[in-house]
């Protein structure tokens, strides 16, 4: 298992270490965006544990699509957010009290396939 901590969250990484894919659990800081991000091979999903989760997406020439969801976690409803390989996507916490569990796959993470895009490229807010 891999521990993070940074000034956006703080993150439990390949909690199971299994070869499929990676399992984390990250306790996100509100208001403070995990910023533009794509994958070539992997696919992120995204299950909201606790709190309310904003996930914005994009096409790979910097257009925003019009894809945003707003996760809420509630009683006996809980969605999962798949987002596709080679989909520029960023999310953030609207509460304090947000947990995420993520599966990425197939495959682990080792960062050779992520690509990121600067707010300076893309602002957060549009």
């Amino acid at each position: 298992m891999r521990y993070h901590a940074d000034d956006r969250r703080v993150g439990y990484f390949d909690i199971y270490g299994n070869s499929d894919g990676d399992v984390n659990v990250v306790y996100l800081k509100p208001h403070v965006p995990i910023g533009w991000h794509r994958h070539q091979h992997q696919s992120d999903r995204l299950f909201l544990i606790q709190g309310v989760l904003r996930v914005k997406c994009f096409t790979m020439d910097y257009r925003y699509d019009g894809v945003e969801h707003v996760l809420v976690a509630k009683d006996g409803k809980r969605d999962v957010i798949h987002i596709p390989a080679d989909t520029w996507h960023g999310y953030e916490a609207l509460t304090e009290d947000t947990i995420v569990l993520q599966f990425n796959g197939p495959g682990k993470w080792s960062g050779e396939d992520e690509e990121r895009c600067g707010f300076e490229v893309i602002p957060w807010t549009w």
